[in-house]
């Protein structure tokens, strides 16, 4: 009896680190999907249609709501999505996407881009480490916040 226990209690397990496993990959994919996607959009206002539509598919209500304020507070002058770091289709080689440790709606997003930093003219390259935080919306994920950093390399 006590095998059979054992036996289960290892089949069970097994089962559930395989499902989340499995969530955890489609939401990499996600973000992957995303970034890959945003990463071709230009910055300016002739982009906002196709902002708008990435919007609808990939981030939550209510964040697209607080883009949505801040859009009409400043106009286009800060990209939430990327916490004011911007990205690239440059930046995708180097793309990194991982689970935040101790957490499974959290999720960490790192590149490496050119900025231009007060303090010099040139273009530097930094690192640049984005933790976003996804949810389940109309049964799929959902981008809901943006965090991010840069370091210079």
């Amino acid at each position: 009896m006590i095998f059979i226990t054992i036996c289960v209690t290892i089949l069970l397990n097994y089962i559930c680190v395989n499902a989340q496993n499995k969530q955890r990959d489609e939401k990499i994919s996600f973000l992957s999907e995303f970034y890959s996607e945003y990463s071709h959009l230009k910055f300016r206002v002739e982009y906002i249609p196709a902002m708008d539509s990435l919007q609808k598919i990939y981030c939550s209500k209510s964040f697209i709501q607080r883009i949505n304020e801040l859009f009409n507070q400043i106009g286009l002058d800060y990209d939430l999505l990327t916490d004011g770091w911007g990205i690239n289709p440059k930046c995708l080689s180097s793309l990194k996407i991982a689970e935040a440790p101790y957490s499974e709606h959290i999720y960490t997003v790192s590149y490496v881009t050119d900025f231009y930093p007060i303090s010099t003219k040139e273009m530097v390259p930094y690192l640049i480490n984005l933790k976003v935080t996804l949810v389940e919306e109309d049964n799929t994920y959902r981008i809901d916040n943006v965090e991010g950093d840069g370091k210079p390399l």
